[in-house]
């Protein structure tokens, strides 16, 4: 299974070079085939060009972030979407969407809770909220998997010196103060409701393996989903995820990469591939306290 997060950050596909971004961007989700697709930042009007450039994909979710805004979030399904479950997550008294959620039936009698996420982009509290209540929102017992720009960073994705640099960066510029309860709040060690960072599991493998180079850089710089350009130099920062709870199912991480070949947006592509095998049902088991390290940090 086939799992692909894409901020296309208001890509305009009409005039000047549209035909061109056009073609890209539907060579690039016919190349991926991905079984789930979550945009973020699209509208209609490019959804449809997705749509016309894929078949077989019969579930589209869409929801604009408020009533004056072309551009929301979607969910595009090469499974069935399970009737009624869709749900639009909206914050504060602008109650504008931050996330979209609906389940998705993988066979019959196992369905998965997905979530699409465009969080905050300033306040780690408010991202925080979002996020709390989005794991409140569900049952604890339900596989689900939250996915999307998050807007967030995980500390331990970068070297000691490169994150005492974005606090001191986020400072300069009066920022607010860079944490990372956002994502470690999903996979903080509650017995039952724990997260698995995919990128930083299938980390964990390959720097287990004989991939010296995940040795030899930070997670960050191999695997960022974003460059914050400055005038003296280009930050590469890891804003894009995949989180899975797996229990009860049987899914399991087993690649992860990002499409840095892919310039449509100031975001670039990632993409997820999980297995469903029954050898696996032995890893979806364990507690999260038996995960990598680096996913407990």
């Amino acid at each position: 299974m086939k799992v692909v997060s894409y901020n296309l950050n208001r890509l305009a596909t009409e005039g000047a070079g549209g035909a061109d971004k056009r073609r890209a961007l539907t060579d690039f989700v016919s190349s991926e085939s991905a079984d789930l697709y979550f945009f973020q930042l699209v509208s209609r009007e490019v959804l449809a060009h997705i749509r016309t450039a894929l078949d077989g994909y019969h579930a589209c979710v869409f929801a604009a972030h408020d009533s004056e805004d072309a551009f929301g979030l979607a969910i595009l399904s090469k499974v069935d979407v399970v009737p009624e479950s869709r749900c639009e997550h909206r914050f504060g008294e602008s109650e504008k969407l931050f996330a979209l959620s609906c389940s998705v039936s993988l066979s019959p009698g196992e369905e998965v809770r997905v979530t699409n996420v465009h969080l905050h982009n300033t306040s780690e509290s408010i991202r925080l909220d979002q996020v709390a209540s989005l794991v409140e929102s569900d049952s604890i017992n339900a596989t689900r998997m939250i996915v999307g720009d998050f807007n967030a960073l995980t500390k331990s994705d970068y070297f000691p010196h490169e994150w005492s640099a974005l606090v001191d960066l986020a400072r300069e510029r009066e920022w607010e103060e860079r944490q990372e309860r956002a994502t470690t709040s999903l996979t903080a060690s509650t017995a039952g409701t724990s997260f698995v960072d995919t990128c930083r599991w299938i980390d964990e493998e390959r720097r287990r393996g004989s991939e010296k180079e995940c040795a030899s850089s930070a997670v960050a710089e191999r695997l960022h989903t974003y460059v914050l350009t400055l005038k003296e130099r280009a930050v590469r920062l890891r804003l894009d995820y995949v989180f899975l709870r797996p229990c009860p199912s049987k899914l399991r991480p087993i690649d992860f990469h990002v499409c840095h070949d892919v310039h449509l947006s100031n975001h670039f592509p990632v993409v997820c591939t999980l297995s469903r095998s029954t050898k696996h049902l032995q890893w979806c088991a364990r507690d999260v306290a038996s995960a990598p390290k680096q996913l407990r940090q």
